[in-house]
């Protein structure tokens, strides 16, 4: 029964590991800028779709977004 039970949780972790590193290759950290008040991100789409940004964090924290955001693809 355990080695049914690893074989099913190795193979969900794997699935989620191949879709997160799918993802993650479409949006680039272009580039960023830190100074007291703000965190200033470009990030660069090179996927075929919009990708919408809804949330953000910082440190575990739910920042504040002025208005959701949306990059085209290039």
């Amino acid at each position: 029964m355990g080695f049914i039970f690893l074989n099913f949780v190795t193979g969900n972790i794997d699935s989620m590991k191949t879709i997160f590193n799918t993802q993650m290759k479409s949006l680039l950290l272009d580039h960023f800028s830190v100074n007291q008040t703000h965190i200033v991100i470009f990030l660069k789409n090179t996927a075929d779709e919009i990708i919408e940004i809804t949330k953000a964090y910082v440190n575990h924290l739910l920042a504040i977004l002025h208005e959701g955001k949306t990059i085209s693809p290039p």
